[in-house]
């Protein structure tokens, strides 16, 4: 019986340590299974909110601090340092610290030893890494995780004040510390991305809004200079169609072939064409618009266009309907050196008018030179045929005078006077009138011999005296000391051009004086010079002064006779002589008449 009370005993001992031994394998599982979700929540927290501070607009340093708070909660520690290798100087630095009793941590510096093995603060004798990191830490109880891609190294411990809360870590807390640091780090990195994304994103956008403010100026300027192109084409269109005038531009080929680049709208007024003939097909023109007759010239001209050479020409055009009109080509030639061609850049203008009217000028240029023809004609027989009947009037007065017949009363001798001097006035006039035909019809020839300047004054003076003394005017001549000891010349007209001014200065002065100077301007010309104090000469009459018959009061009742010849022929004379003459006066001082004649040679 005690035997089986034994067995009994062992069997129900062996059945309590099974039973142990399934409770103790429950209650580890049990524990393993909380650890697990321990971990997996621990684990999840601290992804999520060590990835929360990507997208948080904190700084890095911030970051660092959070991660760090983050794991100091998670994992129910009370330190955690984050360090940061320089592998230059081949030492730890604490980048970042939270639950240390100093604000700073012990460098660790690793010589040149294996990797075991550290220099812990000052001390100059290498200590195990394990040592180091828990003389840093200041607790038996902790993990370190390094991450040699990033340099980054974390430190965590439990070193609370109740040593009841101290507790050693286990082996999956070390994972737990690794992928905490991995973590760390990609968010780390992730953040920096962000922030260099970010950073480049409001550079990008800076250079997008300059760029966009450049472009909006830009477009600005360009609708602006669009305006003003278009505002320049409707004036350039407006300016065209406002001239009647016909502008085309053509271009020439090296191959001498001519195309239409331009052609102006004025083209179908001109011509009657629709404008379309003319853009499609150049040879339209030249083959079919312009005059047959013409057409030689227009294909000359053409040929000196594309040899470059600008040119103008007057042709005739054949209009739609038939009309012939009168135009005027006007071209002007540039080189096009990029693309190897000439431009010809041409004005036509409708000359049909100028035509008629130079067509008229020409007839009535023709019929005045026909009736100036016909007049000095006249003048020249009129003239020769009362000459001879005033010398006979004239011989016979001045027998009488002498009194071959007999003796005269004075009476008679009165009457006679009158006659002999009125003879005398129309034998000069009718000299006057043949010396103008003669100077109009180019036939007055110069008979050109020597003479002494004071030969001019002999036998016109003393004449030309008598008329001044009898109105009480002061006659005087003067020969410049540097006058020509001897002239050449015409010297019956120059005495004539001397009586003419002369007499004229006589005639229209009532009181005062006339002088007479010959001089020498210069060393190539010498000059008769008359000068008097009468009524002088309007402004406005000066211009008109020597034209033939011209005379300042030109009424039937005027003061003093004459022609109107006098001045004409002294013009014509100096012009034959190569000389010239100029006048000037005052109205109520006088004037001075100057004739301005070149010095001949005396051989």
């Amino acid at each position: 019986m005690i035997d089986d009370l034994e067995r009994q005993r062992d069997f129900y001992r062996q059945q309590a340590d099974e039973l142990g031994a399934r409770v103790l394998r429950l209650q580890e599982d049990q524990i393993r299974a909380r650890r697990e979700t321990r971990r997996s929540r621990t684990t999840t927290r601290l992804i999520r909110d060590s990835y929360q501070l990507v997208d948080s607009n904190v700084s890095l340093e911030e970051i660092d601090r959070r991660f760090l708070q983050i794991i100091l909660d998670a994992l129910m520690v009370s330190r955690v340092a984050l360090l940061q290798y320089l592998p230059a100087q081949q030492r730890f630095v604490a980048r970042q610290i939270l639950g240390f009793p100093s604000s700073d941590l012990p460098d660790f510096i690793l010589p040149e030893l294996p990797p075991d093995y550290y220099f812990a603060n000052s001390s100059s004798t290498p200590l195990p890494l394990l040592d180091c990191l828990r003389q840093a830490v200041g607790t038996p109880y902790f993990l370190w995780a390094f991450n040699s891609r990033a340099g980054l190294a974390l430190l965590v411990g439990n070193a609370f004040e109740d040593q009841h809360l101290h507790r050693p870590f286990e082996a999956d807390d070390r994972e737990l510390i690794e992928a905490s640091l991995s973590v760390f780090i990609d968010v780390t990195e992730r953040k920096r991305a962000n922030e260099e994304l970010e950073a480049r994103v409001i550079e990008r956008t800076a250079e997008l809004l300059t760029a966009n403010r450049q472009l909006q100026c830009e477009l600005a300027e360009r609708r602006r200079a669009e305006e003003a192109l278009q505002q320049s084409k409707e004036r350039f269109r407006q300016v065209i169609s406002s001239i009647s005038d016909h502008i085309y531009a053509t271009a020439v080929t090296d191959e001498g072939k001519f195309v239409n680049l331009y052609l102006s709208p004025h083209v179908e007024f001109l011509t009657g064409y629709p404008y379309e003939k003319f853009i499609a097909d150049w040879s339209f023109w030249p083959t079919v618009v312009i005059h047959p007759d013409d057409r030689t010239a227009a294909k000359a001209q053409a040929e000196r266009l594309a040899s470059g050479q600008s040119s103008e020409m007057e042709y005739r055009l054949i209009r739609a309907n038939g009309e012939v009109i009168w135009v005027r080509d006007s071209c002007r030639v540039e080189h096009d050196p990029s693309r190897r061609r000439k431009i010809v850049y041409g004005v036509i203008s409708d000359i049909s008018e100028r035509k008629r009217v130079e067509e008229e000028l020409a007839q009535a240029r023709d019929q005045a030179l026909e009736a100036s023809r016909l007049k000095t004609e006249l003048l020249a027989k009129v003239s020769h045929e009362l000459r001879t009947p005033l010398g006979a009037i004239l011989g016979f007065s001045e027998i009488l005078e002498l009194g071959i017949y007999g003796a005269l009363c004075e009476k008679q001798k009165l009457t006679l006077a009158e006659i002999i001097d009125s003879t005398y006035y129309l034998t000069n006039m009718v000299n006057g009138l043949l010396d103008q035909a003669q100077l109009d019809a180019g036939k007055l020839k110069l008979n050109l011999s020597s003479f002494a300047p004071t030969d001019i004054l002999t036998g016109t003076l003393s004449k030309l005296k008598v008329l001044a003394d009898n109105k009480g005017l002061s006659l005087t001549a003067e020969i410049a000391v540097d006058m020509p000891a001897v002239l050449t010349g015409d010297l019956v007209r120059l005495q004539q051009i001397l009586v003419n001014l002369t007499s004229n200065a006589i005639k229209f002065s009532q009181t005062g004086s006339i002088k007479i100077d010959l001089y020498r301007p210069n060393v190539d010309r010498w000059a008769i010079q008359v000068t008097d104090t009468g009524i002088g000469i309007p402004l406005e009459a000066q211009a008109h002064l020597f034209e033939p018959f011209m005379q300042v009061d030109g009424s039937i009742t005027r003061k003093q006779a004459g022609t109107g010849l006098g001045l004409s022929i002294v013009k014509q004379l100096a012009t034959l002589m190569g000389g010239e003459v100029t006048l000037e006066s005052e109205v109520g001082r006088g004037s001075t008449f100057t004739v301005l004649l070149p010095l001949q040679s005396t051989r």
